[in-house]
């Protein structure tokens, strides 16, 4: 017969499990958000969409944000089921370290990503992170936090405790922060303000870094709006209109012109704008042609006597149409790269608001975790555990927020999943 001890510490686990069911089932939601979201991701951006240098750090932050969506839902999931007798102690050490290295390994990416952000955009002309150096600079981080977060394995593991839970005196197991002597406690305490440190440390850099892209952003679109402002009206206009002038000679010539009878008689009704389209597909071409159209006064009079021909068109087209093109080029470019920029922007602002509170809770438990888990109503348990368990909202957002900001991501997603 187990002893009544044993009984009481799985009334107790038993208590909790049930208590956390809404935590437990909230963070396999997200678990199942992340897992598909970033599934997808990776597919798309690896096989479905062109291999680019502004999308080259999308997949293997696709694969960290994978990788630590999975470490901390398991962490959370079994912490909840086995809340007063975790039951192995390897398992718990294994959990905590993986959670630990694949979201160092998330926000470091995003570190190397606010770097090459800066070269683009600050340093255009300067040195640029070539492909060789960006995958170096991954595979560097990956090997980093591989050994930076090595301590976690010798700190963490199965912490034992005499408390109170439901009137019985018990012995609870929980997978924490082991306790030592004073000495390593220091070390340890040391080591974990370290990591802290270092990954807001990390933050606080991807954010610098970010303010003067900002900044150069805005002095850009500022330019340009006072460029476009200080443009006439009628040149804008035509600018607007046609995109490009066109060098045409007006023609009058008589009706019984031979040429103009073999036109088909139905292009005498073409609009305006219809005509617009045409001359603008013809100038394509480059071919020679003539057309015929037809103006109402206002009295709806029909004036035929007006022939356009376009000779050559493309021989013909004014150095500044050729200059306004290359701009607009340039600008499209800006205008992606820039994208690109608000886009990892917002990702870096999720991983601050997600990851903050997750620490706030670490620090407030490291000294006394046993009086801190156990001294709290069921439900301040589950707000806390929420808001302990909320940095993996930061693995499972960019999903949404490439989706949000990249027109590429949007099309072939659709192609690929939607239409038939």
């Amino acid at each position: 017969m187990e002893s009544n001890e044993t009984l009481s510490i799985h009334h107790c686990n038993s208590y909790f499990e049930k208590n956390l069911l809404f935590n437990t089932v909230l963070i396999s939601l997200l678990l199942c958000f992340g897992a598909i979201g970033n599934g997808i991701v990776l597919f798309l951006y690896k096989f479905k969409m062109p291999q680019t240098e502004e999308r080259f750090f999308i997949p293997h932050l696709a694969v960290a944000d994978l990788l630590s969506t999975a470490c901390l839902a398991c962490l959370g999931i079994s912490l909840n089921y086995y809340y007063t007798d975790f039951p192995n102690e390897t398992l718990c050490q294994m959990l905590h370290y993986f959670s630990w290295q694949t979201t160092s390994w998330s926000a470091i990416i995003l570190l190397m990503i606010s770097v090459s952000r800066y070269l683009k955009i600050c340093r255009p002309t300067g040195k640029q992170m070539t492909r060789f150096w960006k995958k170096c600079a991954v595979y560097g981080c990956l090997i980093f936090t591989i050994i930076n977060t090595s301590p976690v394995l010798y700190f963490t593991g199965n912490r034992y405790q005499n408390v109170t839970c439901l009137n019985s005196n018990i012995t609870v197991v929980i997978c924490e922060l082991r306790d030592f002597d004073r000495t390593v406690n220091n070390i340890k305490n040391a080591y974990i303000f370290f990591e802290i440190f270092v990954l807001f440390g990390n933050a606080g850099i991807t954010t610098l870094l970010y303010i003067p892209i900002g900044l150069q952003i805005y002095r850009r679109f500022k330019g340009r709006s006072n460029h476009i402002n200080t443009l006439s009206e009628a040149e804008y206009s035509a600018s607007a209109a046609t995109k490009c002038s066109i060098s045409m000679t007006e023609l009058t010539v008589p009706k019984q012109t031979t040429e103009l009878e073999a036109i088909d008689a139905s292009q005498a009704n073409l609009t305006a704008r219809e005509q617009s389209q045409q001359v603008e597909g013809m100038a394509i071409s480059g071919q020679e042609f003539v057309c015929k159209y037809s103006l109402n006064n206002g009295n709806n009079q029909e004036n035929s006597n007006t022939v356009t021909t376009v000779t050559k068109v493309i021989e013909h087209i004014p150095a500044v149409c050729k200059e306004r093109r290359f701009e607009s080029k340039v600008e499209s470019n800006i205008r992606v790269r820039n994208n690109f920029t608000y886009m990892f922007m917002t990702i870096i602002i999720f991983y601050l608001l997600s990851y903050l509170p997750t620490f706030i809770i670490i620090l407030l438990a490291t000294e006394d975790p046993f009086q801190y888990w156990y001294s709290m109503d069921v439900i301040t348990l589950n707000f806390i555990m929420i808001l302990r368990r909320s940095s993996i909202i930061n693995h499972i957002v960019n999903p949404f927020i490439y989706g949000y900001f990249d027109r590429v991501f949007r099309e072939r997603f659709i192609e690929v999943f939607i239409c038939k």
